[in-house]
């Protein structure tokens, strides 16, 4: 083989794979690792995502129907009822009876205080589906709370699915997340896959197994970042060029310095994944016993 395409085969891969593995492993690790500040309205939001500070008192999430009409207060009867009577229908005795006025509660529905899980859409005329009330505020975090940094992809999610307008009364800019994703804990699941597959990948790259899936999976991790972080941002701000880059100075080494390295990672994982492990590879130990099984079939 000539050695140009022994190289290009065999060697160009191994540096790819040294920076990758170096960057994301402890890219991910530092998402495990270093903390960030969370406090005010940050906080609320991870608490309402269904993350738990310590020392902070877990509130009963209720929901009540957005569209239910006033319900008047039920009427005191003059006299006490007795506690149990017998059922003029020929029921059983002793079954309670409710007082009379008291509003009978529908099928399925909770106690107060408890989580409804029955919508009402569809039901009696007047009720809207139910919404779920608030959990947490910005007043119960007055302090700042260190927390993993991966709950920052968490924020950034919800936020890239919930733009706010930068002045009052302006209108939103366009989300850049779908809303499903933004629900629930979904933020929360998202970002600890993030930091999981940097790590993951990263291990993997480093010792050449299942290179070119692991290699797959960075570039998809850079992509998202790219788009949260400074090509969806630029859309949304409707400041850009080309219709989707940051509307930085071409010369502003600073303001460009973080798209650069993303699309540096980008293409290296890209060029990775299209040329494979290389030499010094687990991924190379298998495809070798694999060529010399082809080659002993051949012989035969």
């Amino acid at each position: 083989m000539h050695p140009a395409r022994f190289s290009a085969m065999y060697l160009a891969p191994i540096p790819l794979r040294l920076v990758l593995a170096v960057t994301f492993i402890w890219a991910g690790l530092g998402k495990f690792v270093a903390p960030i500040e969370v406090q005010g309205e940050r906080a609320a939001l991870l608490a309402n995502m269904g993350y738990t500070f310590p020392n902070t008192p877990t509130r009963i999430p209720t929901r009540t129907p957005t569209n239910a009409p006033a319900q008047s207060p039920s009427k005191t009867p003059e006299k006490p009822l007795p506690p149990t009577t017998a059922d003029p229908e020929g029921g059983d005795a002793g079954t309670p009876t409710r007082p009379t006025g008291e509003t009978p509660s529908p099928p399925g529905s909770s106690p107060p205080g408890l989580l409804q899980t029955e919508p009402v859409a569809g039901g009696e005329s007047g009720a809207g589906p139910l919404q779920p009330s608030v959990m947490h505020t910005a007043a119960d975090y007055p302090e700042p709370i260190r927390v993993r940094r991966l709950y920052g992809i968490a924020l950034l999610t919800y936020a890239a699915a919930h733009p706010v307008a930068a002045e009052a009364g302006g209108t939103p800019p366009p989300p850049i997340w779908p809303e499903w994703a933004a629900r629930g804990r979904w933020p929360i699941v998202i970002a600890w896959f993030a930091a999981i597959t940097e790590v993951v990948a990263g291990v993997f790259v480093l010792v050449g197994l299942l290179t070119r899936l692991s290699a797959l999976a960075i570039a998809g991790v850079m992509l998202t970042a790219m788009w949260l972080t400074e090509l969806g941002p630029a859309i949304q701000s409707a400041q850009t060029i080309l219709g989707f880059l940051p509307k930085h100075d071409p010369w502003d080494i600073a303001a460009w310095s973080t798209l650069l390295w993303q699309v540096a990672l980008l293409g290296a994982s890209v060029g990775l994944c299209f040329a494979g492990p290389g030499a010094l590879s687990l991924d190379r130990v298998h495809s070798r016993d694999d060529d010399e099984f082809e080659d002993d079939d051949e012989d035969e």
